[in-house]
């Protein structure tokens, strides 16, 4: 889209400030009386001009301020200064005339007639204020305000400044021929001059002053079928006219009053009629046709729409009429081409208009013409009913200067769509229009409640139609009067008024739509209407000379201008860049490029950051100073040499600004303003190191995201690699020692068995291996017995034999691939080929000594068995069997009549001697055991007697770190119910029976299989530890942080879940304790019921409730279901439209096709801008985020004497000003006439006409023009900064307030004898979320993310102390990107250390000593064979076979089968990783380094990733970050007066936040908004706040991370953006008054913290979660929550982090101390976004659409679809609350319909 909002930039003056400011200006000098109609305004001005003045009114017997008021506004007033000052303030009435309070309060509102009797009474002194402001200037408050007046010109010694307020003299009833003596009637009294600057006149003063011209139009002669139109038109209306439409004829009394109501019904179609004759007369027959047939479309509409049988029936013959026109037409148009019909048929002003076009056609060819656009797919072919005939050929127009930006304003919308079908039919029709493309925009008359999806469909065409004329796509539109002022538009260059403006502000607000430089304003104007027009714009170019007169700063006039141009041609150029062609700044180009400069600068939406400057007169002509915006780096004030006239003067100063911008770095070598994007950091090693092709940034699923995946090995621990045992070499033997801390609970215990501590059997497993182990911590896993914990021990070096080391190999291969059947499809056995080769060992205790040894017989035994499978006994040997119970106790059977290949194993649970083989069988299919086997298997059963064995499968789950029956949150899972488990223990049904003459014994025994299982989830564990061992090791070696070796007797603290099994389980019998009793009390359960019912409801507005009677609006604080059904009233309430032209009042009845007049603005000054932003249901699926605009009672809204027009002042003044008046009206006639503006119907308008009169004019220059160019060029003078005493830091501070802290944020331990990160804090940083496992990095993520942030941003604040805040930003976000982060994860190789699937020994896990062949893997990757693909009968074949035999046959496999969706590549050895999550894991990372050795520690950890947050010094080591020196440091000396001036009253605030600052130019920087000029000691808020901003995110979410809660990652997440966040922020600012101490001149973010400020003291300061969930937004502008107030509330944060040298400590006290309450509210329950809300309950259906732009250019509609329920859509200022609001309506509307849960049970 073109930008066409840096198309506005001034480029001959400064851009203006806002006029509210400039008139602040005028009053801080002058006595002023300021003429505004905008009660903010008014309020502006005087609570700024206070502030100003109450330097010396705070001190004891300091001087006061009097506010002499209207009666009305006298409380309104006194709130407001109550609300937004410091100050206090007294109301006086008649009855508190001998008040106290009227010597101690700093300010005193009365009104006129109090002040007169306390000035009688001698009860107040006029020289004891010094400042009076006076808004009762009319009626007969005059006399009173004289009285005061004859005391004020009495005074002898320093007279108080007054400040005069009247309402806007530019109203509909001005009378322009008053305005004069009612403006010298005002200064008169009050002895002051009258400002007039407001926004009107900034249009006059700041329009580049288009050609303007009247164009006259020759009359037109009407046609033959014009006039039989007009006849038929006529006719009908006298059928209308006499028709006679009386209810009380046809309808009784009862009905009688309701069908009053009724409108007339003629009323309708005779306004069409009305319209109709209009566009005849005023464009002719061919406009007439169209406008018909648009009117038939209305009245069709119209007629479905009516409830009445007469009004159908009239439109019915409008219809007719209206028919027969258009045939008529159709019959003369006939035998006519489209050009010869409007050119014949048109009226001469729609020649004329045609002409005036014609002389915009740009020069050149016509460009080739394409059928369409390139990237316009085909539309349907055929004429379905929305086929619209041919379409009009695509014509690429180029981009250029002077390409053509035309508005043509017209009274209605018939007009205009006429208008616009005569363009298109000419661009399309006459090779000389081929360049016109034109769109029409008019008032929306669609009632969006009764008819949303009619006003839906003509806003999205409003929005269309403005985007494509901002964007260029479309260059003329025609538009009513919607778009004379509020809407953002291109500079036009050319404005025509088809329609003359009927009011001065329809005048200026159109002519200053042309804006571009040698832009036309052109007015069309019949033959008839000339005169009396020229009259009418004489007086407005009189009116407009009045006000300016009285408007302190003027523009150059033309001759000056040219008389600068010719001088500044002689200045040479100043040229950065010696390449030819660079880009240099003149004299004549310096303004825009200081403004150009200035607009980039950061700000928020309401402030217009502008230089300041002002200019006097010297002795030897005009100087200029000039003074940039105080965020920019360029402190200095610059001041011109004296030049021959103000104009020079200014473009001087503005060329030498330009010079210091350049040595400054704050404009390129192009001259061009450094935005962020182009912003160099002067780092050499900025990381943007790339690192291979891979990670090129354009790549499509792009890098750092988590849609963009790769594959990395999954790396074994350096101490498990190559390690197998020696032959006769030393071989470290480690027992692995299982121990049972807690026992499986009776519940969980289903089916009652036996536990079996593993510590009491003496056989166990152990590892051999060659290299020494490093230390690690104990960890839990969780067997069918209850939590075990694992520990590694050295028991002793052994030598082994080789001989020894086969056996052990057959018994590792043994285990793993018999007893535990974990050989899979790719691994092959064979240690030598093998990476991770230590061995697993069987091992024995002694219990008499308890060592522990290599069970050697039991390898002997095994490896004597390993080809052992169990075989049939025939029945001859089973004769002789014996039963011995001993041997069934600890054993695991194997029935040998079934899956002899694959014998199934179990183990015996008990021996239950109440059974044999004779006991009956359960089921009815059998009578005994005996039976069932001789009738299933054919076995008959030899020994009667022996007793039968209740067994259990072995595990086949292999996963045992995390408990089946406690989830990943660490909470009890439902158990069985007691009849389960009482069935499952007693049910023989429920058992497995088996006979043990059918079952061979295992040579593993019970005890010793259920430690094998455990193995695979051991040695997984231990690698885990072993590798993020490794990575404190390699950062111990590498920077010196921690020890690579620990002391002997160092042990680490075991592994833990945040939860062990034993408080898991105490907790849930509470929970189940609790539940019993809640059961015992249903009463109870009703009220919770009811609880949270209340949630869901809004206080509505009652029946009794007086507000009811004004029709009110609901006030969307808190959201309720009711809100878009009707209220109390049974009416419709108010629904606003998106866009600022649709407010409409739906209360009255539509006219629908009122011609919207033009009449007058004025009106609309008064109303404010803004309203506290609602949430407004408009129709059922929408909602938006808007102001409030109707005035509800408490809106500030100060009272206005209202006739000041009405008052009867002949004086003799008054009739000779008068009479100059029009004297000078007469004058400006004859000019209009004279001078060429006045073209008649014989002349012709020229867009360039030849002999423009200037040309040819010499400029005279004065004799003593000669000037010394040299003097405007400049050097930079490097200065030391200034160095600044201050009070030792370690001072106590006297204010604090604050209770100890729990924990210390600044505590750092002693890095020195630190060990480094525990291995069990870096393997929780390594593990994913969708590993499974009881630990994830998702908390240490979020408190490394934050730290992460506060370290950049401090070492960003401290190392570039020149740059503002936009730049810090985008440099902060490059660095704290996830691509940034992943680019520097990749580099340590963090995906091969991540653990990032859960962990499954049959899938994903290499036993030691097996090992997949490279060449294998690589064939299985290419044929894409997936493992479930092979069976065990290919695996027993591959024993055999070469590896190449292995590969090709797999290729052939792979061929066959052709899978191509297959996952490629091989778990076992890789693993998948998106890219954002290794991003995460360097932030968890740096939060293990956070939580285990300190801030510093985390800083060094950061360092050796290559984030750059120390400086390094010359050895290689990191250094410490420098304090920044203080703000005062570039000034030449110690301006203490100035600070103590400014920083007036602020020792207040320092005692309720309790924290003195040592340094108190923090505490103004802070405190100091950019449009805050007056402030030139320190920068504005911004840099601070960026470094605010991010101390409190890490100091609420590392105190969120400590509490004893343990919230969980997504309670942490949910608490820290509840906490952090710009809603609760401002609200916290509200409460603790950092209002009334920010200082700001922005008018609109003025008027819009006093809505929040009210609002707040409104509701008691409450921070419900309903403020948060309505419109939670970060770093974006937004008006119910002015972002200002939050960013404040954040840079005081980093003020006191700067002034306590960097102590997060003395923020954190501050700052505890106003939040406790919330964090503890939240903490308790913690709030969720709507938006997060809405995804969790429709995690499927509910999809976002992208944002789109409204037409206004200033918000965004977001769409929700939730399938199958609906679409609902949110409009807000930008993209978040957009899409906040929009599923705030989805949730609202689901939830009313019973779609989903009303209340998140959970």
């Amino acid at each position: 889209m073109a930008s066409y909002l840096n198309e506005n930039v001034y480029t001959h003056t400064f851009t203006p400030r806002e006029y509210q400011v400039e008139l602040l200006d005028s009053a801080k000098k002058r006595n002023t009386i300021v003429c505004s109609s905008t009660s903010s305004a008014k309020a502006f001005i005087t609570i700024k001009l206070l502030q100003e003045f109450s330097y010396k009114t705070r001190e004891p017997g300091g001087k006061q301020a009097l506010f002499v008021l209207d009666v009305q506004n006298v409380p309104i007033m006194t709130s407001h200064v109550k609300l937004l000052t410091d100050l206090s303030v007294v109301s006086i009435g008649k009855e508190d005339i001998q008040s106290l309070a009227l010597q101690s309060a700093n300010v005193i509102v009365t009104t006129a007639e109090v002040c007169v009797l306390l000035f009688k009474k001698n009860l107040v002194f006029l020289n004891n204020y010094n400042l009076i402001v006076i808004d009762c200037l009319y009626g007969g408050q005059q006399s009173l305000v004289r009285e005061i007046m004859v005391r004020y010109q009495a005074l002898k010694a320093t007279k108080p400044r007054i400040l005069g307020l009247t309402a806007g003299l530019l109203g509909s009833e001005m009378q322009p021929d008053r305005l004069e003596a009612e403006l010298q009637r005002l200064e008169k009294l009050l002895s002051s001059s009258v400002d007039t600057s407001s926004e009107i006149l900034t249009l006059i003063r700041l329009s580049c002053r288009p050609r303007e011209r009247i164009i006259e139009c020759s009359k037109h002669i009407p046609s033959s079928l014009q006039e039989r139109i007009k006849a038929t038109i006529h006719s009908c209306r006298v059928f209308l006219n006499d028709h006679r439409y009386d209810p009380s004829e046809i309808y009784d009394d009862d009905l009688l009053e309701e069908f009053k109501q009724v409108p007339d019904p003629k009323e309708q179609p005779l306004n069409l009629f009305d319209d109709f004759l209009e566009i005849l007369e005023d464009l002719g027959p061919w406009s007439a046709d169209r406008a018909a047939y648009s009117m038939l479309i209305k009245i069709e509409k119209l007629k479905v729409k009516v409830p009445y049988e007469r009004h159908y029936l009239l439109l019915c013959v409008a219809s007719t009429v209206l028919v027969s026109i258009r045939a008529e037409c159709e019959w003369e148009f006939q035998d006519l081409t489209d050009k010869e019909k409007v050119l014949q048929f048109s009226t001469p002003k729609v020649l004329r208009f045609l002409q005036v076009l014609k002389q915009f056609k740009p020069t050149g060819e016509r460009p080739d013409v394409c059928e369409k656009p390139p990237d316009v797919k085909d539309v349907k072919k055929g004429k379905g009913k929305n086929y619209k005939g041919p379409r009009r050929p695509f014509i690429s127009r180029t981009q250029s200067e002077d390409m053509l930006c035309a508005l043509v304003f017209v009274k209605n919308r018939y007009k205009a769509e006429a208008l616009f079908a005569l363009l298109c039919v000419m661009s399309k029709n006459d090779e000389e229009y081929w360049w016109v493309s034109v769109s029409f925009s008019v008032n929306k008359i669609a009632d969006p409640v009764r008819e949303p999806r009619e006003a839906e469909s003509e806003h999205k065409r409003q929005e269309e139609v403005l985007r494509k004329y901002r964007s260029h796509e479309c260059n003329i539109m025609i538009a009513t009067s919607a778009l004379e002022q509020g809407c953002d538009l291109p500079k036009c260059n050319l404005v025509i008024r088809f329609d003359l403006p009927q009011s001065f502000h329809s005048y200026i607000h159109s002519k200053a739509r042309a804006r571009a430089n040698e832009a036309h304003f052109l007015l069309l104007a019949n033959e008839n209407e000339v005169l009396e027009f020229v009259d009418k714009l004489a007086e407005y170019n009189e009116v407009e000379n009045t006000l300016l007169k009285r408007c302190y700063s003027l523009e150059p006039d033309k001759d000056e201008e040219l008389l600068a141009d010719v001088i500044s041609s002689e200045c040479k150029s100043y040229q950065p860049s010696s390449e030819p062609g660079a880009n240099s700044v003149s004299l004549s180009n310096a303004i825009a490029l200081v403004n150009r400069y200035c607009a980039k600068l950061p700000s928020d939406t309401f402030t217009r950051l502008t230089p300041i400057w002002h200019e006097e007169k010297a002795a030897n002509g005009y100087i200029c100073s000039v003074r940039l915006p105080i965020n920019s780096p360029v402190k200095k004030l610059v001041t011109s040499p004296p030049m021959i006239n103000m104009l020079l003067a200014r473009r001087a100063a503005a060329f030498m600004v330009c010079q210091l911008l350049h040595k400054a770095g704050e404009l390129d070598d192009n001259l061009q303003p450094i935005g962020k994007e182009n912003f160099k950091a002067n780092e050499e090693d900025w990381n943007h190191a790339s690192l291979d092709e891979s990670d090129e940034e354009n790549l499509d699923p792009r890098p750092g995201t988590t849609k963009r995946r790769q594959y990395y090995y999954k790396k074994v621990a350096d101490a498990l690699l190559h390690c197998h045992p020696v032959v006769g070499g030393y071989t470290y033997f480690y027992k692995i020692v299982m121990t049972l801390t807690c026992p499986l609970p009776e519940e969980q215990n289903t089916r009652g068995r036996k536990i079996y501590p593993p510590e009491e059997s003496p056989q166990g497993f152990g590892i051999l291996t060659s290299k020494e182990i490093p230390k690690i911590s104990a960890f839990p896993i969780f067997t069918r017995s209850g939590e075990v914990s694992v520990d590694l021990q050295l028991c002793s070096q052994i030598v082994v034999m080789e001989n020894q080391i086969l056996k052990i190999r057959e018994f590792l291969n043994y285990t793993f691939t018999s007893v535990l059947r974990l050989q899979k499809y790719l691994t092959l056995f064979n240690p030598d080929a093998s990476t991770n080769s230590y061995l697993i060992v069987p091992t024995i205790s002694d219990p008499e000594d308890g060592t522990t040894s290599v069970d050697w017989d039991f390898i002997d035994l095994i490896y004597a068995n390993l080809n052992v499978l169990p075989e049939i006994i025939p029945e001859e040997v089973r004769k002789s069997y014996d039963f011995d119970s001993e041997k069934y106790k600890d054993a695991v059977v194997m029935p040998w009549y079934r899956n002899q290949d694959q014998p199934q194993y179990f183990y015996v649970a008990e021996i239950c001697s109440n059974l044999n083989p004779s006991s009956d069988f359960p089921g009815s299919d059998y009578a005994t055991f005996e039976e069932y086997y001789l009738r299933k298997y054919n076995i008959q059963i030899q020994n009667k007697e022996q007793h039968l064995l209740d067994v259990d499968h072995t595990s086949a789950r292999l996963n045992f770190l995390t408990p089946r029956y406690v989830n990943r949150k660490g909470v009890a899972l439902p158990t069985s119910s007691e009849a389960t488990k009482r069935a499952k223990r007693e049910k023989l049904e429920q058992k497995q029976i088996l006979v043990p003459e059918l079952c061979a014994i295992h040579p593993f025994s019970a005890s010793l299989w259920r430690k094998a299982v455990c193995l695979p989830c051991i040695l997984y564990r231990i690698n885990a530890l072993l590798l993020a061992d490794q990575i404190r090791r390699t950062v111990a070696i590498e920077l010196n942080l921690g020890k690579l070796e620990l002391d002997p007797d160092f042990k680490w603290q075991p592994l833990n879940f945040g939860w062990s099994l034993a408080d898991v389980l105490k907790k849930s019998k509470e929970e189940e304790k609790k539940k019993q009793e809640k059961i015992e009390t249903p009463e109870e359960v009703s009220s919770e019921i009811s609880k949270i019912e209340d949630l869901e409801i809004v206080e509505q507005i009652g029946e009794d409730d007086h507000s009811d009677e004004d029709g009110e609006m609901i006030e969307i604080g808190t959201w309720s279901n009711e809100m878009a059904q009707l209220d109390g009233n049974g009416e419709y309430p108010v629904v606003r439209y998106a866009s600022p032209t649709s407010w409409i009042d739906l209360q009255n009845t539509y006219d629908d096709d009122s011609s919207f007049s033009d009449s007058d603005y004025s009106g609309n000054e008064s109303e404010s801008e803004w309203g506290g932003l609602r949430i407004e249901f408009t129709g059922d699926n929408i909602a938006e985020a808007l102001d409030d605009e109707n005035k509800k009672e408490d809106d500030f809204e100060l009272v206005d004497y209202s006739n000041v027009w009405k008052i009867d002042d002949d004086s003799e003044l008054t009739q000779s000003l008068k009479k100059q008046f029009h004297w000078a009206c007469a004058d400006n006639k004859k000019h209009i006439l004279s001078s060429g503006i006045l073209i008649s119907k014989s002349g012709t308008f020229r867009k360039n006409p030849e002999c423009d009169t200037c040309n040819d004019q010499k400029i005279e220059l004065p004799y003593d023009c000669s000037f010394d160019f040299d003097k405007l060029f400049i050097d930079v003078d490097k200065r030391a900064p200034l160095q600044i005493n201050l009070p030792p830091i370690s001072d106590r501070n006297e204010y604090d307030i604050s209770e100890n802290l729990v924990f210390k944020f600044d505590e750092q331990p002693d890095l020195e004898q630190h060990p480094g990160p525990s291995p069990n804090v870096l393997l929780q940083a390594l593990t994913m979320s969708n590993a499974n496992d009881g630990i994830n990095l998702e908390r240490l993520e979020t408190i490394g993310d934050s730290f992460l942030k506060y370290a950049i941003t401090n070492y960003l604040y401290s190392k570039y102390e020149n740059v503002h805040e936009g730049k810090l930003s985008h440099l902060r976000s490059k660095q704290v990107s996830n691509l940034n982060l992943y680019k520097l994860g990749r580099r340590k190789c963090l995906g091969e250390y991540m653990i990032a699937t859960k962990f499954d020994p049959h899938d994903n896990w290499l036993p030691p000593c097996f090992y997949v062949p490279k060449e294998l893997e690589e064939a299985l990757i290419d044929a894409q064979f997936p493992a479930n693909c092979w069976t065990v009968a290919d695996m027993a074949a591959t024993r055999d076979m070469t590896l190449d035999a292995i590969c090709s046959m797999v290729r052939e496999r792979g061929e066959a089968l052709s899978l191509n969706s297959i996952i490629p590549y091989n778990l076992v050895t890789q693993h998948s990783i998106p890219d954002k999550s290794i991003a995460d894991c360097v932030e968890a990372l740096i939060g293990a380094y956070l939580i285990e050795c300190g801030p510093r520690g985390a800083l060094l950890f950061m360092a050796w990733l290559g984030i750059k947050v120390l400086p390094q010094l010359d050895d290689g080591s990191y250094g410490e970050i420098e304090l920044p020196k203080s703000p005062l440091s570039y000034h030449e000396s110690y301006p203490k007066e100035d600070l103590e001036t400014l920083l007036d009253g602020y020792d207040e605030f320092e005692r309720h936040i309790g924290y003195k600052f040592r340094d108190r130019s923090y505490l103004l920087q802070a405190l100091t908004h950019a449009s805050f000029s007056p402030n030139t000691l320190t920068d504005c808020y911004q840099r601070l706040e960026f470094l605010g901003d991010a101390v409190l995110d890490y100091l609420i979410t590392r105190h969120l991370y400590e509490d004893s809660r343990m919230h969980s990652p997504g309670a942490l997440t949910d608490l820290r953006s509840a906490l952090v966040n710009n809603t609760i922020f401002a609200s916290l600012a509200v409460r603790n008054g950092f209002h009334r101490y920010f200082r700001n001149l922005s008018p609109s973010l003025n008027e819009v913290v006093e809505k929040f400020v009210r609002l707040q003291e409104e509701s008691g300061h409450t921070l419900v979660d309903e403020l948060y969930l309505v419109v939670e937004t970060e770093e974006v502008e937004d008006v119910e929550v002015p972002k200002a107030l939050g960013d404040v509330f954040e840079s005081v944060a980093g003020a006191i982090f700067l002034d306590s040298g960097m102590s997060l400590d003395a923020v954190w006290k501050v700052y505890y101390n106003m939040m406790k309450s919330e964090i503890e509210q939240f903490s308790n329950k913690v709030p969720k976004s709507p938006i997060r809300e809405l995804l969790e309950l429709e995690p499927e259906t509910a999809k976002f659409g992208k944002p789109e732009k409204l037409a206004d250019g200033r918000r965004v509609r977001v769409t929700v679809e939730v399938f199958g329920k609906g679409v609902f859509k949110g409009i807000g200022r930008n993209y978040r609350i957009a899409k906040c609001t929009a599923a705030k309506c989805a949730l609202k509307n689901l939830k009313k319909r019973g779609l989903i849960k009303k209340v998140d049970e959970t």
